[in-house]
C-alpha cells in the first residue's frame, strides 16, 4: 500500500462549520498535531482530551521534542507530563 495515500487521508482536515465538544489527541511523535489541536481548542474554546503513554512511538517522540530544543522543559518531569514548546 502507498504510504503518501495513507499519509493524506490521515492530514485530512475538514472544515467544521458546528460546534464541538471535546478535541481528542491521540499520543504520537508527531508534534505537528499537538499544534493542530492547540489550534482547534482556541477555535472552539473546547477542552482537549490527550490519549498515550509509553509505548512503541515513545522514542520518537523523544526524538522529537529535543529536535526541538525543548529539553530544558522536560528535566524532572515523568515521560507521559512534559511540554511541547
Amino acid at each position: 500500500m502507498d504510504e503518501e495515500v495513507i499519509a493524506r487521508y490521515l492530514a485530512r482536515r475538514d472544515a467544521i462549520d458546528q460546534s464541538v465538544d471535546l478535541v481528542v489527541l491521540m499520543g504520537s511523535a508527531v508534534l505537528e498535531s499537538v499544534e493542530v489541536a492547540a489550534e482547534a481548542h482556541r477555535t472552539y474554546a473546547a477542552p482537549i482530551l490527550i490519549s498515550g503513554g509509553i509505548g512503541h512511538s515513545t522514542h520518537y517522540l523523544e526524538g522529537a521534542v529535543r529536535r526541538r530544543d525543548c529539553r530544558s522543559r522536560w528535566i524532572g518531569r515523568s515521560r507521559t507530563s512534559f511540554a511541547i514548546c
